[in-house]
């Protein structure tokens, strides 16, 4: 199931003549239904789900151009099917069955384990919870698997360090928002300090 920009250009990539995102499609109607969705700029209601899936087709077309900029291509037809990437963290078995032609020089996960990973995102989808009015985002949201999250310390292990981190993007924003040179000096010292 596509859900963000690296998915469209991996099935792409692999010589998917269309990808149609059924759940991310899904999910945004939901969001709207259950009035989760920040109203248009000027208007006391959200956007039509129309508008709010067109905008997700829009940043997702945006975002594959960038990616074929960023490889030197500049027309779908050059990226589709061309196999421009190499397989990781998959083992030879799954490459040789599902990806061939595709260069993989690291050994990873097989069928077996692949299968367990998809039960297990089937049961974060369709857990045994406690009943929820029918059609309610809340109900059917998928949570937060931390895959565009943050994470900080973690049992008292730390991350690898980002040039932008947290607290520094926070300063960033009220600098920007209050016109403040103390908070840009906050923020530009922090930026120094993780540039070292």
């Amino acid at each position: 199931e596509a859900r963000d920009v690296h998915h469209f250009c991996a099935l792409t990539g692999f010589g998917a003549d269309g990808v149609c995102p059924y759940l991310a499609i899904e999910s945004v109607g939901m969001l709207r239904a259950d009035n989760l969705v920040p109203n248009a700029p000027g208007s006391d209601v959200p956007a039509p789900v129309e508008k709010l899936v067109e905008n997700y087709f829009h940043a997702v077309e945006h975002g594959m151009l960038k990616v074929f900029a960023k490889m030197g291509i500049s027309t779908l037809a050059s990226y589709k099917g061309a196999q421009i990437f190499e397989a990781l963290g998959l083992n030879s078995d799954v490459v040789a069955k599902c990806f061939k032609g595709t260069v993989s020089r690291v050994e990873g996960v097989g069928f077996a384990q692949l299968a367990q990973d998809a039960l297990a995102m089937h049961h974060m989808g369709f857990p045994a919870r406690a009943s929820a009015p029918d059609g309610k985002a809340e109900t059917s949201t998928l949570r937060n698997s931390g895959e565009y999250h943050w994470r900080g310390d973690k049992d008292g292990v730390p991350t690898e360090r980002h040039l932008n981190d947290p607290k520094a993007i926070q300063h960033l924003q009220a600098a920007s928002r209050q016109n403040s040179p103390d908070e840009y000096r906050k923020y530009a010292d922090i930026t120094d300090e993780l540039n070292k």
